[in-house]
């Protein structure tokens, strides 16, 4: 008996499913927002710490005050990211990321540039989220700070 590369599909990712089976399984807006959401939310969630790594040397304790306008600011941010999340959606219901939605409306260098855009940003998400996990690591365990 030969190797089948749809057999070790299969093995690795399971059948594929009808289409009669796939409503049971896309994500409900409650469940889906945050699950496949995680890149706007992990952009977001080292934002105060670095304002105030800028404000509080540039204008010490009263940094605080205005860290709740940015705070402010950045949930407006989630909202107004949601919704559009939401029309892209409705838009593009068979599944519509970046570069079709900008290329449709806007073109095929609008479409490449939205592309190439978003590659630069998951590379920098992970880049920043592992120096944030190194320095989290770090601050609970100081005797790894050479390491770091």
């Amino acid at each position: 008996m030969g190797f089948k590369l749809g057999n070790f599909l299969n093995g690795l990712t399971g059948k594929s499913l009808k289409t009669q089976e796939l409503k049971k399984e896309k994500f409900s807006v409650f469940w889906g927002l945050p699950i496949m959401s995680s890149d706007a939310i992990s952009s977001v969630a080292y934002a105060g710490e670095e304002i105030l790594w800028i404000l509080v040397p540039a204008i010490g304790v009263l940094s605080y005050k205005y860290m709740m306008y940015a705070s402010m600011l950045i949930v407006f941010l989630m909202f107004m990211l949601t919704f559009s999340y939401r029309q892209t959606i409705d838009a593009y219901p068979s599944g519509g990321g970046s570069y079709v939605v900008a290329k449709d409306n806007l073109g095929t260098t609008a479409g490449l540039i939205a592309g190439a855009s978003l590659t630069i940003d998951y590379i920098l998400t992970v880049a920043v989220s592992a120096s944030a996990g190194t320095a989290a690591i770090t601050s609970a365990a100081p005797f790894l700070l050479p390491h770091s």
